[in-house]
């Protein structure tokens, strides 16, 4: 999977926003955008504008009402960066020994 340098330089924000909402549609989807403000401990109204911003980039698809489900971008690059955390997590406990 190729991953261009426009989604690598999408702020840490935004991959945290990408990463909650493809955990979230694990159980539930649409995403209501309470539900993801609750789960990032921020406001809803926080919530909405960044999904609104990553709607735009084409990240994710906004029901309103409903909430949001990731675009098949969203979830290509939502799994790339649970990869790459889940590959740090493994060098920090097993090479550097951290809990």
């Amino acid at each position: 999977m190729k991953i261009s340098q426009e989604l690598l330089d999408l702020t840490e924000n935004a991959q945290m926003y990408l990463l909650e909402i493809a955990r979230l549609c694990e159980v539930e989807t649409p995403v209501p955008l309470s539900r993801l403000a609750e789960e990032l401990r921020i406001s809803s109204s926080s919530a909405n504008e960044m999904c609104r911003k990553l709607e735009t980039q084409g990240f994710l698809i906004y029901q309103p009402y409903k909430g949001v489900v990731l675009t098949d971008d969203g979830q290509t690059f939502a799994n790339y960066l649970l990869r790459r955390h889940r590959l740090w997590e493994v060098f920090l406990v097993e090479k550097l020994g951290l809990s």
